[in-house]
Formats: C-alpha cells, sequence, structure tokens
C-alpha cells in the first residue's frame, strides 16, 4: 500500500469526512440511489479505505445516526437535569431549542433521511428506532417523576408522545426553510412562534399526561421552583 493510501485509511479524519460525504449525499438524492463508489469519489479515497472503517452502506447510515443522537441526548441531559430541578421555565426551556436547533442544524440531513428511509415502510425504520431510544433514555434518567400509569406502559408512551410531540418536532426541522420561503416568514419570527406553541403544547398535554404532580415533586425535592415547567 503506498504512503498516499496509509494515509487515508489511517488519518483521524478519514471517518469523519466519509460520514459528512454520505450525509451530504443521502439526503440529496437518497440512501439507496447513492453508492459507495460515489462516496469515495467524493472523498477522494478508493472504495476499499470505506470497507476499512466501514462494513457496509448501511453502517454508515448507522454511524450517521449514532452520532446525532448522541449528541442530541447529551444536550437534553443537561438541559433536562436543569429543568427537573426547577431551573428553566417552560418558555426557558423552549427556548432552550435554540441550542438543540444548533445541533439539529448539523443534522437536518440525518433528520430527513431517517425521515425518508422510515416512510419507505422498509425493514429500517430509524425515525422509531431514534425515539424508542429518546423514550428509554427519558425513563432511566427521569422516570421516577412520571405518572405510574405511564411508567407502567412503555410502549403506549412512545406511541403517544412520537405521533403528537416528536414527529411535529421532526416537521419544524424539516420544513422550516421551505415553509418561512412558501409564507414569506422570517426565520427568528418562525422560531418565535414554533418556541410559544411548543412551550403550549407541553402545558396543556406533555405534562399532564406523563408528568403530573411527579414534575413539582422533582423540583421540592431539588429545592427548585415549582412554577413553570417541561
Amino acid at each position: 500500500m503506498s504512503a498516499d493510501r496509509l494515509d487515508a485509511t489511517t488519518a483521524p479524519d478519514t471517518k469523519t469526512r466519509i460520514l459528512e460525504v454520505a450525509q451530504e449525499l443521502f439526503a440529496a438524492q437518497g440512501f439507496d440511489a447513492t453508492g459507495i463508489d460515489q462516496i469515495a469519489r467524493q472523498v477522494g479515497i478508493t472504495k476499499s479505505v470505506i470497507y476499512y472503517h466501514y462494513r457496509n452502506k448501511e453502517a454508515i447510515l448507522d454511524a450517521l445516526i449514532s452520532r446525532a443522537f448522541a449528541e442530541m441526548m447529551s444536550l437534553k441531559e443537561v438541559a433536562g437535569e436543569r429543568f427537573f430541578r426547577g431551573g428553566l421555565s417552560v418558555e426557558d426551556y423552549a427556548e432552550h431549542t435554540d441550542t438543540f436547533k444548533q445541533a439539529a442544524e448539523r443534522f437536518k440531513p440525518v433528520i430527513r433521511i431517517m425521515l425518508m428511509e422510515t416512510l419507505k415502510g422498509s425493514d429500517r425504520t430509524p425515525l422509531f428506532d431514534v425515539w424508542r431510544g429518546n423514550c428509554e433514555f427519558v425513563r432511566e434518567n427521569w422516570g421516577q417523576y412520571m405518572r405510574p400509569e405511564v411508567l407502567d406502559d412503555p410502549r403506549g408512551f412512545m406511541q403517544e408522545t412520537f405521533f403528537f410531540l416528536f414527529l411535529p418536532w421532526v416537521g419544524w426541522y424539516v420544513f422550516e426553510d421551505a415553509w418561512c420561503t412558501h409564507y414569506d416568514i422570517a426565520p427568528d419570527q418562525f422560531r418565535r412562534e414554533m418556541v410559544h406553541s411548543f412551550s403550549a403544547l407541553f402545558e396543556q398535554f406533555v405534562r399532564p399526561r406523563v408528568w403530573g404532580e411527579g414534575l413539582d415533586r422533582a423540583r421540592g425535592e431539588s429545592g427548585g421552583d415549582s412554577g413553570g415547567s417541561d
């Protein structure tokens, strides 16, 4: 193997470059329409280098989703701990979506890919899988504050929040640019309106159905303010 090929295989950023190019191509032309050879050409390496790092195209997609999921859960953990201690009001937590927004902007193509792959109705259902992982994360970290009937029905919790919470969030990030362009809405105005809407959604749906009095109990245990929530 030549020195150039060795460098391409072992360079620390090679895996990252593969992921970034694959993310762009998968989002632009679809997962099935993108080949390993096209990814390799765009990165500037041979296909064998890709196979050195990833066993197939599905492994690249899995890595993209895992990377996005890990970062989003890390952000959720920080915000969630502050929230359950009473450090964030509902509006504050919703405004915290700006931080999520910045992360989601980087991973917006991944969100699109997950949506497209799930809509195909094939064995790949990344949108379902990611939300299941999210619900397990929430239960593991804050399940003690859930209403008992919700804690005892993990499938019901996952199903209800998927259709009434997660899909609206996905729609926000996937269609935001097109919506603002179509209706001539300033992005900042749109974001403010969506923050307000998601705050109302939490107060009227998520808080009473999922947390109930558990949220006040959590803040009482930590000595936090029981006003405002998410």
